[in-house]
């Protein structure tokens, strides 16, 4: 969607023949694609889901990983940082990557 947004006033995605989404980028990342997600690795998910919970909108695990689905990242950043039992993924809404 990065690129997208740099090159493209209007978007179509067709699914399968189907359209299942039209507008500006900016549009369609904040109603389809929505919130930024920080994805969390670490010994004891369950743990984590616990303590990051009132931050976020949405928690999922996966294994080892703990997905954060958040409208602002800067509390979970601020609880996981220079945790030496952790490392973490952030990934914005616009699908760009950032890792810590």
């Amino acid at each position: 969607m990065e690129e997208t947004e740099r090159l493209c006033n209007r978007l179509c995605v067709i699914e399968k023949g189907r359209k299942v989404a039209e507008g500006r980028p900016r549009e369609l990342i904040e109603s389809v694609i929505g919130s930024d997600v920080i994805e969390i690795f670490g010994p004891d998910p369950q743990a984590l889901a616990a303590e990051l919970e009132p931050f976020a909108q949405r928690i999922e695990i996966s294994g080892q990983t703990l997905f954060c689905y958040v409208d602002d990242p800067q509390p979970v950043h601020a609880r996981v940082k220079g945790r030496a039992d952790v490392h973490y993924l952030h990934r914005p809404a616009s699908s760009c990557v950032s890792r810590a």
